[in-house]
């Protein structure tokens, strides 16, 4: 009898034939609370179409893209809790990536994590802007990187000035950073660009399986340079909040035939809808 623990007893079983397991798109994959920035959580069904559609190596999925093509390592150091672990552990795991969980004593300090890098050989990194600032005051951090995302937050000018300007120092460096958006409401992150020292930063164009629109209070679709509200359709848009039905019928209406959930207000031009 197998105890509950004992891995080494599991690694003993000789049935390494894969489980039949039928899995249907609609099929639930995980539940995730937002972050309550309204006070009050709610829990996101996600379904298995929607995660499918974020992971699919497609080049409209340019991070994605660009982790199969370029990258080996990725250095996770995002709690579970949050939906931009997804980026990191299935974002690899489901790519043919190779994934490390940072420790806390390493997460916390900029100097361990440097070493834990080099360690380990990681190419690629995931945070937040802000705590991206917080690690750029060790420059050797950027040493062994060549893909860097950041989201979650409004992308600062003077993060990607400063990661730049590192890079220049360093002719051997090629990294490349990745801006991204990504409400709860959609399946990890619904858009991504790569940033340069010549792109306006924004969160780009929808990835893979979305379609967008910003409008006015009457539905009529703005043109660039307006402010407005967002409109994310497609594959990733999840099934609804759980238990929830007046905040459903709020936030998840119908538009042109599409289900569609309306987001925050947005400057239609942060967002490049294509």
């Amino acid at each position: 009898m197998i105890q509950y623990g004992y891995i080494n007893e599991l690694l003993m079983i000789e049935n390494i034939s894969k489980p039949i397991i039928s899995i249907e798109d609609i099929d639930l994959t995980y539940s995730i609370y937002t972050s309550a920035s309204t006070g009050t959580p709610k829990g996101v069904l996600i379904e298995h179409k929607s995660i499918n559609n974020y992971l699919v190596t497609n080049p409209k999925n340019i991070h994605i893209w660009k982790l199969v093509n370029n990258a080996k390592t990725f250095l996770s150091v995002t709690t579970v809790s949050f939906d931009r672990s997804l980026k990191e552990i299935m974002g690899s795991l489901c790519n043919g990536l190779s994934l490390v969980f940072a420790g806390d004593d390493s997460v916390h300090d900029p100097t361990r994590l440097v070493d834990l890098f080099n360690e380990i050989n990681a190419d690629t990194f995931n945070t937040t802007p802000s705590v991206m600032l917080e690690y750029m005051n060790y420059p050797l951090f950027l040493d062994a990187l060549l893909i860097i995302m950041a989201g979650g937050e409004k992308y600062p000018n003077t993060l990607r000035i400063k990661i730049l300007e590192n890079i220049s120092n360093n002719s051997e460096s090629e990294i490349v950073l990745f801006n991204t958006y990504e409400p709860t409401e959609i399946t990890v992150s619904s858009n991504a660009k790569i940033l340069d020292e010549n792109s306006k930063i924004t969160v780009g164009s929808p990835l893979h399986g979305y379609f967008e629109q910003v409008i006015d209070l009457d539905q009529n679709t703005l043109p660039p340079g307006i402010i407005g509200e967002v409109l994310i359709s497609g594959k990733g848009v999840v099934r609804g909040y759980n238990n929830l039905e007046k905040e459903n019928t709020s936030n998840f209406i119908e538009f042109n035939d599409k289900k569609l959930i309306k987001l925050e207000i947005m400057l239609n031009g942060l967002i490049i809808v294509k």
